[in-house]
């Protein structure tokens, strides 16, 4: 791979950008799927609070970190490019503030804070000192439910409202097909991080499960995964040449995914793990006009 590759790679991710674009195409492939319009707004308002999300976590991981440090009088190594950190969060966060005034409906107003307020709920201690991500178990559940209002419920409400009983078949099984996905991808970050939630004390799956069976449910979800699209695509949306995609995106995910759970410290992988979110918007694109 290409030096600038690398380079470009590293300033979408280090400035929460990639998966910002994650989150808008997840965002797309539920309109496609829905026959909705795309809202620019809506894009922006997925996209700034996704960034902001993450640089919440960020911040608040950093705050703890200092924290320590004052106690044990130690200097604390803050991120190289602070300004530019601190200018493309405050930008974010304006972007976010004006979507949420002017762009959203009530309902979409509400979406968009629960969860929010899940973000914070995972980060933040509140409950007997532990954050959500502490409790066993939780942490990817809570990952894919914050996904999933942001990708599938927040366009929804914002958009098809008016017409919402004519989604009520397809979209449980959609958001099913989202929540497996969303927890599917989640495994490999999980057992990456493994050693440092183990020093958190949190309780992942991988954790319990150790890296067999947690390969073993992988395989398991994106057989499921499979299952759900093949019943949206064909059942519900009647276009039998997007069952192709059934077929293309489990080889990338477990390809990809087997590298990972063997190179847990190649970052690269893991970047293309999450673009699969982007493969799969893509797919529904080219194989559903194309083929």
């Amino acid at each position: 791979m290409s030096h600038f590759l690398i380079q470009l790679l590293s300033f979408l991710v280090r400035y929460y950008i990639w998966i910002a674009i994650c989150a808008v195409s997840m965002l797309y492939r539920t309109l496609l799927l829905l026959d909705l319009p795309f809202s620019g707004c809506l894009g922006l308002t997925v996209f700034s609070s996704t960034v902001v999300g993450y640089y919440g976590w960020q911040m608040f991981g950093l705050y703890r970190i200092a924290a320590a440090a004052k106690q044990d009088k130690q200097v604390v190594k803050l991120p190289n490019h602070l300004l530019y950190h601190v200018v493309w969060f405050g930008l974010n966060v304006v972007i976010v503030v004006i979507c949420f005034l002017f762009c959203l409906s009530a309902w979409a107003q509400f979406c968009l804070l629960f969860s929010g307020c899940l973000v914070a709920l995972y980060v933040v201690p509140v409950i007997k000192s532990k954050n959500l991500r502490q409790i066993t178990g939780l942490k990817i559940l809570i990952i894919a439910m914050v996904w999933v209002l942001a990708t599938v419920v927040l366009p929804v409400v914002q958009i098809g409202a008016p017409d919402w009983a004519n989604y009520t078949g397809v979209l449980g099984w959609i958001l099913a097909e989202r929540f497996v996905f969303l927890i599917l991808l989640c495994l490999p970050f999980d057992w990456r991080d493994v050693a440092v939630d183990q020093k958190a004390n949190i309780k992942t799956w991988p954790r319990l499960l150790g890296l067999e069976k947690t390969k073993y449910l992988f395989f398991t979800l994106v057989s499921l995964q499979c299952v759900l699209n093949i019943v949206i695509y064909y059942l519900f949306l009647q276009q039998i040449n997007l069952v192709l995609i059934t077929i293309i995106l489990p080889i990338l995910l477990i390809f990809l995914a087997t590298k990972a759970f063997k190179y847990p410290q190649n970052s690269i992988l893991f970047i293309f793990l999450d673009g699969m979110m982007v493969v799969q918007t893509l797919l529904l694109i080219v194989v559903g006009k194309y083929l």
